[in-house]
């Protein structure tokens, strides 16, 4: 028979009255266990309460908003026959709550995602519950972690989103590592969280490790975007990507995350008689390394790297697109990534006569034996508003330029030596260690623009 499968409830929320009181916990994720088949899922957890508003302070202050509730970790799903179920999501961390009347009052702390939930017998781990938004100018709560898998093939489970601050004063978070099971492969990182307003995206969560023979690296996190900049100002590189995940023995290194896409450049305020030219948008954001293979009976292959990031939009030239990651080292090294498209040149400003498109951005150069990236496309030409002339289309980007060829790999060892011949006692010398292989070729160059 099956066990429950709900949650045992949300937390409730905290009382106002002096300081706000911290939201509850959210009730803990049913267990259960099948007979014969597979086990039932295990329950999700209820989600934390929300943390109480402050009441109005003493002579003037206002007192602290309360702490939201953490979500509690998902049930274990306990599998007896056949292959077990998956364990259940955490819950979600309650949101903080606001203080009142003005800037006095402190504002709440989003609670914590709760963890996953562990796997029964081969089952997959529960993905951690996202962190909560705090109130306004308070950080929010942190994503939860992925929960084990079984000790039985399992793969592991992918970790929470992180969370961002709300009054753009810090970067955004990284995801947490996926853990991986005793024979299974390395958990996806995290993505990095966006950035808002003038502020750079978060890094992604490195990828799991994997701690079987066979087990292959877990995938980095992509990085986050990152935010709009202020005007005249030069748009952020995006977040990057992050480091994919050790391999087994025999296995496969992770794959690099790809770079975050690079921030939108603020506009140029400055007004003249002929149109200026807007902030240059910053690169996107550089790929991350692919996961390294280890040696072995036969070397595991390099993971490919990231892909770079897109290079931002503005009011000028279209920046130029993030780099593509390196290829992972190994018995065979791993391919690299493709570098970024360059950004798009915006149109030409409208005046007594129409200004030129902006420039496409310059595509990406390609990662160790990886191809370039594609040119940007040049941006669409100002209209005139009196007698002037229409401005002239931007012209498109420069092609990326193919990455360098790959390494050649390490020549064999040499055979053992022959048996001994009739009559003699003596065995034959160990052969001699084989030639390093060639050089691999340049990689070809991106495309033109459109």
């Amino acid at each position: 028979a099956h066990g429950f499968t709900d949650g045992s409830g949300n937390g409730t929320n905290g009382f106002d009255g002096g300081d706000g009181g911290k939201g509850g916990n959210g009730g803990a994720g049913g267990s259960q266990s099948g007979s014969g088949g597979a086990a039932g899922a295990g329950g999700a957890a209820g989600h934390g309460g929300n943390g109480g508003n402050a009441a109005d302070g003493a002579s003037g202050a206002d007192a602290a908003a309360g702490s939201g509730g953490n979500g509690t970790n998902g049930g274990d799903a306990n599998g007896i026959a056949g292959n077990g179920a998956a364990g259940g999501i955490g819950g979600n961390g309650g949101v903080g709550g606001s203080a009142t009347n003005g800037a006095a009052g402190a504002d709440g702390v989003g609670g914590k995602g709760g963890n996953g939930g562990n796997a029964g017998s081969a089952g997959a781990g529960g993905r951690g519950g996202n962190g909560a938004g705090g109130g306004a100018n308070a950080q929010a709560g942190s994503g939860g972690t992925g929960g084990n898998s079984s000790s039985v093939a399992g793969t592991a489970g992918t970790a929470g989103a992180g969370g961002w601050n709300a009054d753009n004063t810090a970067q955004a978070a990284s995801g947490a590592n996926g853990v991986a099971g005793a024979t299974g492969n390395g958990g996806v990182g995290g993505n990095g969280g966006a950035g808002t307003a003038n502020q750079i995206g978060g890094t992604g969560g490195t990828g799991g490790n994997a701690t079987g023979v066979y087990g292959d690296g877990g995938r980095g996190g992509n990085g986050g975007a990152s935010g709009v900049a202020p005007n005249n100002t030069a748009g952020l590189a995006g977040g990057k990507g992050g480091e994919g995940g050790s391999a087994g023995q025999h296995g496969t290194g992770g794959r690099g995350g790809d770079g975050g896409q690079g921030g939108q450049g603020g506009a140029n305020t400055t007004v003249g008689t002929t149109g200026t030219t807007g902030s240059t948008g910053n690169p996107g954001g550089q790929g991350g390394i692919g996961g390294t293979g280890a040696a072995g009976y036969q070397g595991g292959t390099g993971g490919q790297a990231g892909n770079g990031g897109s290079g931002g939009t503005q009011s000028g030239d279209g920046g130029a697109a993030g780099k593509g990651g390196t290829g992972g080292t190994g018995g065979t090294g791993g391919q690299g990534g493709q570098g970024g498209t360059g950004g798009k040149g915006s149109n030409g400003g409208f005046f007594q006569g129409g200004r030129p498109g902006g420039t496409g951005g310059t595509g990406g150069t390609g990662g160790i034996g990886g191809q370039g990236g594609t040119a940007g496309s040049g941006g669409q030409g100002g209209k005139a508003l009196g007698v002037g002339q229409d401005g002239a289309a931007g012209s498109g980007g420069t092609v990326g330029a193919g990455g360098s060829g790959g390494s050649g790999g390490v020549g064999g060892a040499g055979g053992a030596g022959g048996n001994p011949g009739t009559g003699s006692s003596s065995k034959g010398a160990t052969g001699a260690t084989g030639a390093t292989g060639a050089t691999g070729p340049k990689g070809p160059s991106g495309n033109p623009a459109p």
